[in-house]
């Protein structure tokens, strides 16, 4: 049974990066972005440094020991109260219907903030190429114009 036909490449990547035994090192060569994104009530810190402990536990820190170059990782901005902002899709009559949009008031927030995320990874990647260089100062860039807007 051939795995390719149920993921995609960059899942398959993700997937035996992670089934690698843990003492085990590996080297990602080229830029290859990962974004990380949020499950519902979650907050961003929670893959940076989650419960307030050490960052060495984080999902951020266990990428780059696989590998990843710090400035090859994004993480949706999202805090834990931007989560209200689901029940803006009460006030959706779709949505009392069974045709609620994913881009409509419940959600429409954090798929923009995903795609935001998503082109500034990929822009990044254009920059950098596939030589693996980083440009710390482009993603710093990019991440002040969110911010200011």
């Amino acid at each position: 049974m051939k795995f390719s036909h149920l993921l995609p490449p960059s899942s398959l990547l993700l997937l035996l990066l992670f089934l690698v035994a843990p003492g085990a090192v590996v080297i990602v060569t080229g830029f290859c972005p990962v974004v990380i994104c949020p499950g519902f009530g979650n907050d961003m810190i929670d893959y940076q440094e989650p419960l307030k402990q050490p960052r060495e536990v984080g999902l951020v820190a266990a990428l780059e020991r696989r590998g990843f170059d710090s400035d090859q990782i994004y993480i949706v901005p999202v805090k834990r109260l931007d989560w209200v902002r689901v029940a803006g899709g009460l006030m959706d009559p779709n949505f009392y219907i069974n045709r609620a949009l994913p881009t409509g008031g419940g959600y429409g927030w954090y798929l923009r903030r995903l795609k935001e995320t998503v082109d500034m990874a990929y822009e990044n990647q254009e920059v950098n190429g596939d030589d693996g260089n980083s440009n710390n100062n482009n993603k710093k860039k990019n991440e002040k114009e969110r911010k200011e807007s």
